[in-house]
């Protein structure tokens, strides 16, 4: 993956519509952990081109809480 797609994807300025490249499925799980955990998780992408691209990804140890949403609840 590019230097650059790398930084779009880390931005709040990507869109879709601005490259012929995917990345938006690494765009939209970074937001989705921002919306669910704000800011206390990370989310990293390491790339070199032609090599390969390692996303990380650490989220934080919530104890005593339900996380999971059973069908049906709301």
């Amino acid at each position: 993956m590019e230097k650059e797609m790398v930084e779009k994807i880390q931005t709040a300025t990507y869109s879709s519509r601005e490259t012929k490249s995917t990345g938006i499925g690494l765009r939209n799980v970074m937001d989705r952990l921002r919306l669910y955990f704000n800011q206390r998780f990370h989310f990293a992408i390491s790339s070199e081109l032609g090599k390969g691209t390692t996303v990380t990804i650490k989220l934080p140890l919530i104890e005593g809480e339900d996380l999971l949403v059973k069908s049906g609840d709301s």
